[in-house]
């Protein structure tokens, strides 16, 4: 719903016993398909760290599995987990020590702001950026923007988060 918010665009559920559920989504024209112009595509950076451990938290595999996918051809060495308090207890039990790490806003049992109050606390000065597909609500949140270094909404390009990740490695906090 947030996606289609963002993008201008409405959602409607009727739903009716016994008849089914109707879901329409409205998005509004861009342009004219002839008028459309391909992305431009960041270039990369030079201060990328391809020696870097990353850790990503997200419940759904298959976002896992992406970002691994990406990062790992950058040369990144990858730990991703689908539950935040398993990667919490394996940061803590210092398993694993992250250059950066990638977590998901909204998540069950413990959700990405729990896990990065918590792994604050503990000590972890690592940068940290946070992921969702609810962008508006996170984007302005003062506390996450006090605690981490970037926001990369979903959907995102293969290019949006190498790029992210390179500024994050490259500066830090």
């Amino acid at each position: 719903f947030g996606i289609i918010r963002d993008h201008g665009g409405s959602l409607s559920i009727r739903s009716k016993p016994e008849s089914g559920t109707n879901v329409s989504i409205l998005l509004p024209l861009d342009s004219a398909p002839e008028e459309l112009v391909p992305a431009r595509l960041e270039e990369p950076l030079e201060e990328l760290e391809p020696t870097a451990t990353i850790l990503v938290i997200d419940d759904q595999e298959f976002v896992n599995e992406l970002f691994r996918d990406v990062l790992e051809e950058c040369g990144y060495t990858v730990h991703s987990f689908t539950a935040a308090a398993e990667a919490l207890a394996a940061v803590r039990a210092g398993s694993i020590c992250p250059d950066l790490v990638i977590v998901d806003l909204m998540m069950p049992q413990m959700d990405g702001r729990t896990f990065i109050r918590e792994v604050r606390e503990g000590g972890l000065l690592s940068p940290i950026l946070v992921t969702s597909g609810f962008s508006i609500a996170a984007e302005g949140d003062q506390a996450l923007r006090g605690e981490t270094c970037g926001f990369l909404r979903k959907p995102f390009r293969p290019d949006e988060l190498r790029s992210l990740v390179g500024r994050a490695l490259r500066d830090g906090n």
